[in-house]
């Protein structure tokens, strides 16, 4: 009916069909939460994060997102979110963007870009598992790079 909202399209590429991470990420947000829901990710943590629904640009799908917001500070929270940026293996170029190498630490198999401008806070229903973490001179780069953003 006319008075029924309408789903966004979700532009071109979308695929309908659920992959796994998809379906790990839908059950732990319908069954409120799972074991992640209580755990605290530091900050460096790389996490698979699923990030439906979405609006327009925003980062969609279970993607890689890096916790770029400090563990210490969110015990203080009143709800249990974890700020993120999330990551993509397309190559970027400019101060928002800086790179991850893939590595046995990261769990990433392939050179990504934090994505500064789409940070974003989530509640920790939406993590699917734990990858790795970032190595010390990554944070490094993605401090200089928030700093930038945020102007402080």
């Amino acid at each position: 009916s006319a008075s029924r909202a309408r789903r966004p399209d979700p532009g071109p590429g979308f695929d309908e069909r659920f992959t796994r991470l998809h379906v790990l990420a839908k059950r732990s947000a319908r069954h409120g939460g799972s074991r992640h829901s209580a755990r605290v990710y530091s900050r460096g943590a790389i996490l698979w994060v699923g990030l439906d629904p979405t609006l327009g640009h925003e980062q969609r799908g279970v993607r890689p997102c890096l916790v770029v917001g400090s563990g210490e500070m969110a015990k203080h929270q009143r709800f249990p979110l974890l700020l993120v940026a999330p990551l993509t293996s397309t190559p970027l170029s400019g101060p928002l963007y800086p790179l991850l190498s893939p590595s046995a630490s990261s769990g990433l198999r392939e050179r990504s870009c934090v994505l500064l401008d789409q940070l974003r806070s989530v509640d920790k229903r939406r993590v699917v598992r734990l990858l790795g973490r970032a190595s010390a001179a990554e944070l490094v780069a993605v401090d200089q790079a928030l700093r930038a953003l945020l102007g402080l």
